[in-house]
């Protein structure tokens, strides 16, 4: 009866609107601190150019490279959490998950797995297993491309060291923006291998 007066009263939406308020709210402090991480580690990286460490730099660009799939990843979160809003009444009135916020909600509980800064996605993802039960959410984390979750955010989240072509791209691309020219970079690299 106390579920159904909830649901009545609209209480658990509200929560989930309220979850959704805080988690945007958070993730504007958090890609604030991620961008000064990333412009702080990427000016380490022109630095270390600038003084013909190509080497280190290479090393260091794994840290812009992790800062800037956060960046991107906690854009796609705030946007998730904007079109969760829109569609509160689809998801108050559908005890399975609806197929239009499948792939929001999967994103979401997805990324509650991976980002510990953010508590109230961890708050989101218990509302939505009270509401569609601990396996939707086991699979939102277990196996993510079958409940539709964003390839962007499993590749943005992922655990991975990025490989060395990316960090190599990522480097020749800093070194380009900066008017740097990076000298032999691959036969530097081969030579150490």
């Amino acid at each position: 009866m106390g579920k159904t007066l909830d649901i009545l009263l609209g209480k658990r939406s509200s929560k989930l609107n309220n979850l959704l308020e805080l988690s945007i709210t958070r993730n504007s402090y958090l890609k604030n601190r991620q961008q000064a991480l990333f412009s702080f580690s990427q000016s380490d990286v022109v630095q270390l150019l600038n003084l013909g460490h190509q080497q280190q730099a290479l090393l260091r660009v794994e840290h812009v490279i992790k800062s800037k799939n956060m960046l991107d990843a906690l854009a796609l979160i705030e946007s998730y959490c904007k079109f969760l809003k829109e569609n509160m009444s689809l998801i108050e009135k559908s005890k399975d998950c609806p197929e239009e916020v499948r792939e929001a909600i999967g994103s979401m509980i997805f990324a509650s797995s991976r980002i510990g800064d953010n508590p109230k996605l961890q708050h989101i993802r218990a509302f939505f297993a009270s509401k569609y039960g601990q396996d939707f959410v086991t699979q939102a984390i277990e196996n993510p491309r079958n409940l539709g979750v964003n390839d962007k955010i499993i590749q943005k989240l992922s655990r991975r060291q990025p490989s060395l072509e990316s960090r190599m791209s990522f480097l020749r691309e800093i070194a380009s923006n900066n008017g740097i020219i990076l000298h032999n970079l691959n036969a530097n690299l081969q030579q150490q291998s």
